[in-house]
């Protein structure tokens, strides 16, 4: 009989499956504050753990946010500096996620429709010592079902509170952009973070919304 090994709460791995991204987004943040979980080791933040979400992004709009930072800045109205973020993200993705890119990876499939090796890649071994521009995102994979298209995205890092949002909306964009070239309905997102966290400065803001949100169900 296989064991679960006895890990610390915090490496404990979240999993959700929502119907939506700003369910998603909420359950997140509340699983990561809620319960006895250990404080992570890192001072700056107030949670940490591995995640996985999965939601059905087809409510999510089609946002072409290449060379339109601003497309995504309604989605991080968390952060203070919304602008300034907003252009970071495209900054990081414009160049690793090009349309010719994606393209690539759809003509794969269509050639290989049970290929399991339908990955885009993002991270560069160079990102090592990048401190400013390393993106979040490691890879994305593809599976080509009957009538639609699943994606996994998995990141190495991402401040759930302020930046989980508009990275879904990007992720969402990409998947949808892909399933169109296939002539394929948009499926299933599922994105997994080894270090999902709350950042101890947010912490505040963060009791605040999810109340609101309590308040409003």
């Amino acid at each position: 009989m296989l064991m679960e090994p006895d890990l610390p709460d915090r490496e404990r791995l979240i999993s959700l499956h929502s119907s939506n991204l700003f369910d998603a987004h909420c359950r997140a943040l509340r699983r990561l504050t809620d319960g006895p979980r250990m404080l992570p080791e890192d001072p700056e933040l107030i949670a940490e753990s591995p995640l996985f979400v999965s939601f059905d992004p087809g409510a999510v709009p089609d946002v072409h946010w290449r060379n339109a930072p601003a497309a995504l800045m309604p989605y991080l109205r968390h952060t203070g500096s919304p602008h300034d973020l907003s252009h970071r993200l495209v900054d990081h993705y414009e160049a690793r996620i090009p349309s010719n890119s994606v393209l690539r990876v759809a003509a794969a499939l269509s050639e290989r429709p049970m290929s399991k090796k339908a990955v885009l890649p993002i991270w560069r071994e160079t990102d090592l010592f990048n401190e400013v521009t390393a993106p979040c995102l490691n890879y994305a994979w593809f599976r080509l079902k009957q009538h639609e298209v699943d994606a996994h995205f998995v990141m190495r890092a991402c401040d759930i509170y302020t930046k989980f949002p508009a990275n879904a909306v990007l992720f969402s964009s990409v998947l949808r952009e892909l399933s169109n070239s296939l002539g394929k309905a948009v499926g299933r997102l599922d994105i997994f973070i080894d270090s999902a966290h709350i950042y101890r400065i947010d912490a505040d803001s963060v009791r605040a919304f999810i109340a609101t949100q309590h308040a409003a169900a």
